[in-house]
């Protein structure tokens, strides 16, 4: 064969990787290259390796854009989450100063209790209300893969 002939013995002795080395690789290249071209192979090679080429563009072209799309999903939720993120601090905040003041005793009637204690209910439940809408905000894996979602209300 044609390669066979003109391909160099092998030198045990010569370092693993020298220029030398490198030379006769490229020496070889050239020879399949060329027997490639004289056997008439060339073409389908080159359309094999086209098509492989299109192929393998379109692949990560798709890769891309779905990843491109998961991150507008997963950044819309977290922006999503940091409105609700305020609204329980605030609320967190308010109802805090109000339970300080019931503990400094400044709470005059049962009437006045009943309202700290209505106003505190509605807190609660907003901010129940809160992490479920921020839990249904959250990019779903389409495989179904991954970890858990957080359950409200638990």
């Amino acid at each position: 064969m044609l390669l066979a002939a003109n391909a160099p013995a092998a030198n045990a002795d010569a370092p693993a990787e020298s220029p030398d080395m490198y030379h006769r690789l490229g020496g070889l290249t050239r020879q399949l290259h060329d027997a490639l071209r004289e056997l008439g192979y060339d073409k389908g090679v080159e359309c094999a390796v086209q098509t492989l080429r299109g192929d393998a563009r379109s692949r990560l072209e798709y890769v891309a854009k779905l990843t491109g799309e998961a991150a507008e999903k997963a950044l819309n939720a977290v922006e999503k989450g940091q409105v609700e993120q305020s609204k329980i601090s605030e609320g967190a905040a308010k109802l805090e100063a109000t339970w300080d003041h019931v503990m400094a005793g400044g709470v005059k009637d049962a009437e006045e209790f009943r309202l700290i204690a209505a106003s505190t209910r509605a807190y609660l439940a907003e901010a129940r209300g809160c992490s479920e809408r921020t839990s249904q905000e959250l990019p779903r894996d389409p495989h179904g893969a991954g970890l858990p979602r957080p359950q409200p209300g638990r």
